[in-house]
């Protein structure tokens, strides 16, 4: 397939080029991007394997997305089955029993999200056709000083000046840290994983000031703290990164506090519940991004 530089970069969610490369439709596109918003979403759920499946409701997506024209749960069933077979996503029926009548009273279809899901919705780098654009320019008599970029992400060093405290913005060499552990058993809420990776760098925490914060204050930070675990990708994401959610709290969340007010920074933290995985490449840099947003606004 030949690149276009032109092509639209996403079809709901998805990547256009992914769609394209898994001979994805309108519909399946329009489809994924509903699973991948409903992983932020208190789901009912099943661990199989230490895997955890999550219940989707047939008759929600259909009812959700009229457009599609879609009027049966067979088509959404063959839909996933296509998923599964591509890769995305994993099925399990699960079938409840009636001991009285002595046979089984119903079946619903949990599914559990592969890596290969999340690449569906990853976010590369547009084409930037420069030679394009200059004779655009010059047809039109301007310049390349008529031109201006626009970016969503906040300055590169925004991350080390707040985690230091670093006003200037100015760079910290980060010490490398080995861990050859084969694996590590974490649970936060009711979640429970194993990780096959070493501990992160900057990870330890800060002594925060006795008496920093207020009862009240605290309250509502454990009652956020215990809010954003529930989305399973964030907690994944802060164990990774941090060891565990208080950890991320006193690193990340506190140091914001001080340098900044505690209800703008308790909104950004709070925040991080919504977020859906393929948005999460760096969970401190999520929150940093949210706290720009918000103190920008």
């Amino acid at each position: 397939m030949n690149e276009n530089k032109n092509i639209k970069y996403t079809i709901g969610a998805v990547q256009q080029s992914k769609a394209l490369e898994y001979d994805l439709d309108l519909k399946d596109a329009f489809i994924l991007t509903y699973l991948k918003e409903l992983t932020s979403k208190k789901l009912i759920q099943k661990v199989i394997n230490n895997n955890t499946y999550y219940w989707i409701d047939y008759d929600a997506l259909i009812d959700y997305m009229p457009l599609l024209g879609i009027s049966t749960t067979k088509v959404i069933g063959r839909r996933f089955a296509k998923y599964e077979e591509l890769g995305f996503i994993k099925r399990h029926l699960h079938k409840s029993y009636s001991k009285t009548k002595g046979q089984f009273s119903g079946s619903w279809t949990f599914i559990m999200f592969e890596e290969k899901f999340n690449e569906l919705f990853e976010i590369g780098n547009i084409a930037n056709d420069t030679t394009k654009m200059d004779e655009i320019l010059e047809e039109m008599g301007l310049s390349t000083e008529d031109t201006q970029k626009f970016s969503l992400e906040p300055p590169r060093e925004l991350e080390s000046s707040f985690i230091r405290g670093n006003s200037k913005g100015q760079s910290v060499k980060q010490e490398k840290v080995n861990n050859n552990e084969a694996s590590q058993d974490f649970t936060e809420g009711t979640q429970k994983w194993s990780v096959n990776s070493p501990n992160p760098i900057n990870n330890t925490p800060i002594k925060t000031d006795e008496n920093f914060l207020d009862k009240n204050q605290e309250e509502q930070l454990e009652v956020i703290r215990a809010k954003v675990i529930k989305n399973i990708f964030v907690a994944k994401a802060i164990q990774k990164s941090f060891g565990n959610s208080k950890n991320f709290v006193n690193t990340i969340v506190i140091p914001s506090i001080k340098k900044n007010s505690f209800d703008t920074t308790c909104k950004a933290f709070k925040s991080l519940y919504d977020c859906a995985p393929y948005e999460i490449t760096s969970i401190a840099g999520v929150f940093y991004k949210n706290l720009f947003i918000l103190k920008n606004a």
